[in-house]
């Protein structure tokens, strides 16, 4: 843990809302793999960036604006994927956004769909595989109107910031964006590109297949399950190392920048008892060497 995660000095009345974590109308939805850890931001109020997209290291717990991507001045505005036709940028109607969690060969995927103009833009993001700090962002546009010659799709990361789109009436057009993070000297950067497509490695698919699976007969203990398995793994760093104790339900966190755990462990996978039980047992990253108490668990009412 490094001197600046045990002191807070953020001001958020300083800069773009965006750098404010609670805004009216907003969503996260956290993604990663131990190397790179991501949050797909939806704000539906109109004071955020309506679909904004935080990059961050997962060993240093940082403020929002602390997030590679994010600029005092202009917040996640880059991050947008804008839709262009002919001299016109289209972006998303806050209010009228929609987003839930999906899985693309059972990895937690982000969807958002969103409508500009005669068009209807889908975006899924994921992490496409278990070793690189890297998030894919898939992009499918469906046109309800008559064809244009001048489409493309615009992201001020990307190099280059446009990419042409050929869309007929009533067709549908697909892209990619990569983002990687990356070192610029002794300081990390996050770059784009564009690629027609992307697929999952089968590392990252086989993963996520090993994950404990849970179904019951409550609605919301299934989604708050499929929620925490898809998200509290994405605060554990690659170079994460804990140390704690079996006899106590205590771990201590060292470059572990999970801030979304809720429970005293710093990650956990939970199977269902009975229709009124959770139990939830510590779970470690694969390939860490690391093993957690297997005779300590928690069960709580539900």
């Amino acid at each position: 843990m490094e001197i600046e995660e045990h002191f807070y000095t953020d001001d958020p009345a300083i800069g773009h809302a965006d750098v404010r974590t609670r805004l009216p109308g907003i969503d996260y939805f956290f993604l990663g793999n131990g190397h790179v850890q991501a949050a797909v931001q939806v704000c539906r109020s109109g004071e955020g960036t309506p679909v904004g997209l935080l990059v961050m290291r997962p060993d240093h717990l940082r403020p929002k604006r602390a997030a590679l991507t994010c600029n005092q001045d202009s917040g996640l505005e880059s991050t947008m994927v804008r839709v262009r036709i002919g001299d016109s940028a289209l972006g998303p109607d806050p209010s009228a956004i929609r987003a839930e969690w999906d899985a693309i060969d059972g990895i937690p995927t982000v969807q958002i769909t969103w409508t500009a103009g005669p068009l209807t833009v889908v975006e899924r993001f994921f992490c496409p595989d278990r070793t690189e700090a890297r998030i894919a962002r898939l992009l499918e546009i469906a046109s309800t109107g008559p064809p244009t010659d001048r489409l493309a799709l615009h992201a001020d990361l990307a190099e280059p910031a446009d990419h042409p789109l050929g869309l007929s009436a009533g067709g549908t057009a697909t892209a990619a964006l990569v983002y990687e993070v990356g070192q610029r000297g002794d300081t990390p950067v996050v770059t784009a590109r564009w690629e027609r497509d992307i697929d999952p490695g089968v590392e990252v698919t086989r993963y996520w297949d090993s994950l404990t699976s849970c179904r019951t007969f409550d609605r919301d203990l299934d989604h708050l399950f499929s929620a925490a398995r898809s998200q509290l793994p994405t605060g554990v760093s690659g170079n994460t190392i804990w140390s704690g104790y079996a006899t106590r339900p205590t771990w201590q966190r060292r470059s572990s920048g999970s801030a979304i755990t809720t429970w005293p462990a710093p990650c956990w996978l939970a199977c269902s008892t009975s229709s009124s039980l959770l139990t939830a047992t510590p779970w470690t990253p694969a390939g860490t060497g690391l093993r957690a108490p297997s005779s300590w668990t928690r069960t709580a009412n539900c």
